[in-house]
């Protein structure tokens, strides 16, 4: 059985981590834990809620003298992130947290779109849009820790973890620990009058799982944005492409390379010219005979289906109840994602 605070009142934090077992930091970039889409839980005292921030998933890794900043693909974009060398020297000992890279404006309010340009992004977007400095700033949002002074403590409960994540008082220029709250309700209902994306509902007694989709992280949407596989494209002949057609895997069967996707429908609106330019000529280069989702498909002339290697960024206003997504605009493509990690629950249909 791990240690826990709950379980034991009378022991603090530091003797908790006394019976943890020494173990040394990863040396490649760890697979964050998932959460799961959903709505408020049944037992809400269980769980501790936190802002569902609108960005990059980012895991810290310090091993005392360097900083990886590891992407959710395993990417290091320490080199390609200058603003966060002070937190290399804010970290006094080993250490790998989690958290979230998001930009700001100048009023405080995320902007996913902002982000995009700072980030790594499939060729076909690499021009068009500019990061402006005097507009938004990035900052890291830390809200869990896996690895401290020698030891995993992945197998300690949320409540214990973040009670460790909070007392290294990281807070800086551009980093800062936000804080978890006991009503998800108010959370939420603040979510929605300041137009935010969401929230994450966490069990307290769950134990961070790398690479996991856990029932135990519950995410909790306003605005509704998630990613789709685009599977192919519809030209309306002169004018190009119009629409690009999305697909995702069912979490009901385990996404794995080659699986069939479901078709979910097209979207047609968020696009500039110039990303219609780039979009269609990066697709021919992927065309494919076959449709590589199953479901009701569109036919007839100006329908392109393409090898799905892209992940999209969609915001859309809900299901139908046949599966399709109502009100998709596109907000730009995925370069930290691949196709295995677009799951979608049939739960969260109508």
């Amino acid at each position: 059985m791990s240690p826990h605070l709950a379980t034991w009142p009378d022991q603090d934090l530091e003797s908790v981590l006394a019976e943890l077992p020494k173990r040394p930091p990863p040396n490649r970039c760890t697979a964050p834990m998932l959460a799961t889409p959903g709505v408020m839980p049944a037992h809400p005292e269980q769980f501790a809620y936190e802002v569902k921030w609108d960005g990059y998933r980012l895991l810290a890794h310090f091993n005392g003298q360097r900083l990886r900043l590891c992407s959710r693909n395993g990417l290091d974009l320490a080199p390609r992130l200058p603003e966060f060398t002070a937190l290399r020297r804010a970290l006094r000992q080993p250490v790998v947290l989690d958290g979230e890279l998001v930009a700001l404006d100048r009023d405080g309010h995320p902007s996913f779109s902002a982000l995009q340009t700072r980030m790594p992004r499939p060729a076909v977007m690499h021009s068009g849009r500019t990061w402006d400095p005097h507009v938004h700033s990035l900052h890291y949002m830390l809200f869990d820790i896996l690895h401290h002074a020698g030891k995993s403590v992945t197998r300690l409960p949320y409540d214990d973890r973040r009670n460790l994540l909070e007392s290294l008082s990281l807070a800086g220029p551009t980093w800062q620990t936000p804080p978890s709250h006991p009503d998800g309700a108010a959370l939420l209902a603040l979510m929605r009058r300041t137009h935010q994306e969401g929230i994450i509902a966490k069990r307290l007694t769950s134990t961070y799982r790398p690479g996991l989709r856990s029932p135990d992280w519950i995410k909790i949407k306003v605005t509704r944005s998630d990613e789709f596989v685009v599977v192919g494209w519809w030209s309306s002949g002169k004018h190009g492409l119009s629409s690009l057609l999305l697909g995702y895997h069912p979490s009901t069967a385990r996404a794995r390379a080659n699986a069939p996707l479901l078709y979910c429908g097209k979207v047609g609106t968020g696009f500039s010219d110039s990303d219609r330019l780039r979009l269609e000529r990066a697709l021919k280069k992927l065309a494919v005979d076959t449709p590589p989702v199953t479901g009701e498909l569109p036919h007839g002339p100006g329908i392109s289906w393409c090898r799905p290697a892209l992940v999209a960024q969609i915001r859309y206003s809900e299901w139908t109840h046949d599966g399709a997504l109502r009100h998709p605009t596109f907000l730009g493509l995925r370069g930290d994602k691949v196709p295995e990690d677009v799951v979608h629950q049939p739960a969260s249909l109508p």
